[in-house]
């Protein structure tokens, strides 16, 4: 056993002597290569300039200075700047930049564990014309280090077939922290694939700079990702990430659009914008962000999704399919603007099976076929927590799957919804109805209806609640006066609120009379009308609807109790 023991020791050592003595012929053999400030190369890695080999050698170093660059010209037969093997650190402070019509261009292309810092710019323009192409600001594969607090632009134009264009693009295990902008300019007659940033397996990103797409296409249209991200991958946002789409062209072209989409595994967290926006297209769908299956989302920030002018504009703030958990506690926004059947916005789509979305936010959905949270798979669950906000121009909630279970936090809730009736559980007050008409409402306790159409301001707790009471003042108001008679009056309320304006009025008329040991019991009748306007005028919805019910006071010695029952639609 001894002799084992001693065996197994060295072996280590001897593993280990071997891995330094690796470790320090490779470092011994480093080179420092430095492209000085004023001098100017248009060689890749500026072979001309400082003799470095092509790629790196491991554990090489490359530094541009401030006031230096490589201008790789379109006539160059490698569209690479700087290209690395394995174990370098590449400073670049100076400028990259390419001008070519080749059909792979990276600025910076690494393989095996570099550290890469840009604090200067890194400019590809490529007037594009060839049948498939790669463009790349940034390449890295397997365990690298990308820190960007510079400028890294891609502009295309030309007529474009199949392709990639990537600000970054990192395979494997890699940590990304960009405070700088990375910029994607395209304005082509046609178009493939656009990646802000792109990321397969076990990679980390931080954001604190800005990440933006902007797209001006002629007729064709095209798939456009500002993150795209694999399995396990996890991102941290703390900036800025956009897109903004133009379709210029008399067809405008077909657009699949995402801010953020991701396959399994991932978690981010959003404490700054994700935002995109498409103008002028035939067909878009949009996203905010999308998961596939078991990725947790967290949101504090605020998320949103707009299609402009669109003849078939498909809007998804937040898109999910299986076994995801999303917390919002920020805001989410989807518009829909064309007022076409086939244009549709949703705050949080979930197409997919057991998941969880808990909202302490603000979701919000606007359009002709709009839903704040739209179910349309099985056994998913809605936590609806204190100070929430769900607005939907045609219902809050929009409920095609069966088993849905929404949870409340003991306060009262006013929410329409359409479709299938679901599970309702904790304390609290939920207010619900569905388009039909009929009364549908599921709560510990008192249950009112609401139409979102017909009665557009009790879809604000504020505004049910202040309505009720200025009619129920004028018919405890009428229990104090004399005689027999016949009445009528009116009664109604404004609130004013961040979002939207509402005001209410009605008219109401009655009879009442002394009945036995009733000091008086009446009947009354009513007709209620009301006007609902968003601030910025994107929608404004007016209604009518009636009430009638029945009141008494009864008087025993020196006390005396009154009581109000009454039904509107």
């Amino acid at each position: 056993m001894k002799m084992k023991k001693c065996f197994f020791q060295f072996m280590f050592m001897l593993i280990l002597l071997i891995f330094c003595n690796i470790f320090f012929i490779y470092s011994a053999n480093a080179t420092d290569y430095i492209l000085y400030s004023g001098d100017s190369s248009n060689q890749t890695n500026a072979q001309d300039k400082t003799g470095a080999p092509i790629p790196l050698n491991p554990y090489d170093s490359f530094t541009i200075e401030s006031g230096a660059g490589i201008d790789i010209p379109s006539s160059s037969s490698n569209h690479t700047a700087i290209q690395s093997s394995s174990n370098s650190k590449i400073n670049n402070y100076g400028s990259i930049t390419i001008n070519t019509v080749g059909s792979t261009v990276y600025g910076i292309d690494a393989t095996d564990s570099n550290f890469i810092y840009n604090y200067g710019t890194i400019n590809i323009t490529s007037p594009l014309m060839v049948a498939e192409f790669n463009i790349c600001g940034i390449n890295a594969t397997d365990s690298n280090s990308i820190y960007n607090y510079g400028t890294i632009k891609i502009t295309t134009s030309g007529n474009l077939s199949k392709g990639n264009i990537y600000g970054i693009y990192a395979v494997d295990n890699n940590f990304i922290y960009n405070y700088g902008s990375i910029t994607c300019n395209i304005v082509n007659r046609r178009l493939e694939n656009v990646y802000g940033i792109r990321v397969s397996s076990y990679n980390t990103i931080y954001n604190y700079g800005d990440v933006v797409i902007k797209v001006n296409n002629k007729d064709w249209g095209g798939v456009i990702y500002n993150f795209e991200i694999k399995y396990h991958n996890t991102i941290y946002n703390y900036g800025k990430i956009l897109n903004t789409i133009n379709g210029v062209g008399p067809n405008h072209g077909d657009f699949f659009v995402f801010c953020v989409a991701a396959s399994n595994y991932n978690t981010i967290y959003n404490y700054g914008t994700i935002s995109t926006t498409i103008n002028k297209s035939h067909n878009a769908d949009v996203y905010g962000l999308q998961f596939y299956d078991n990725n947790r989302i967290f949101n504090y920030g605020t998320i949103s999704a707009a299609a402009n002018e669109s003849v078939e504009g498909r809007v998804y703030g937040v898109s999910l399919h299986d076994s995801n958990i999303f917390i919002n506690g920020g805001s989410i926004t989807a518009r829909a603007r064309e007022n076409r059947d086939e244009n549709k916005a949703y705050g949080i789509y979930v197409d997919g099976d057991d998941n969880t979305i808990t909202n302490s936010g603000s979701i919000k959905a606007y359009g002709k076929t709009s839903y704040a949270i739209y179910i349309r798979r099985n056994n998913n669950v809605l936590n609806l927590e204190k100070g929430c906000s769900l607005h939907g121009d045609t219902a809050d909630l929009g409920l095609e799957g069966t088993a849905t279970t929404i949870n409340l936090s003991g306060q009262r809730y006013y929410i329409t919804y359409d479709g299938i009736d679901p599970t309702v559980k904790a304390p609290g007050l939920l207010v619900v109805q569905e388009r039909d008409g009929n009364l549908d409402g599921q709560a510990n306790g008192l249950i009112a209806s609401v139409d979102p159409k017909n009665l557009p301001f009790s879809s604000s707790e504020a505004q049910t609640v202040g309505t009720g009471q200025a009619l129920h003042s004028v018919l405890f108001g009428r229990m104090k006066a004399g005689g027999n008679s016949w009445w009528t009056t009116g009664y109604g309320n404004v609130i004013y609120r961040k979002d939207n304006d509402s005001d209410a009025q009605g008219i109401v008329a009655g009879i009442d009379k002394k009945v036995g040991f009733l000091k008086r019991l009446g009947f009354f009748v009513g007709l209620n009308w009301a006007n609902s306007q968003e601030e910025d005028s994107l929608w404004e919805v007016k209604s009518r609807g009636y009430t009638l019910g029945t009141y008494a006071e009864a008087k025993f010695n020196k006390l005396s109790s009154g009581f109000v029952l009454s039904y509107g639609k």
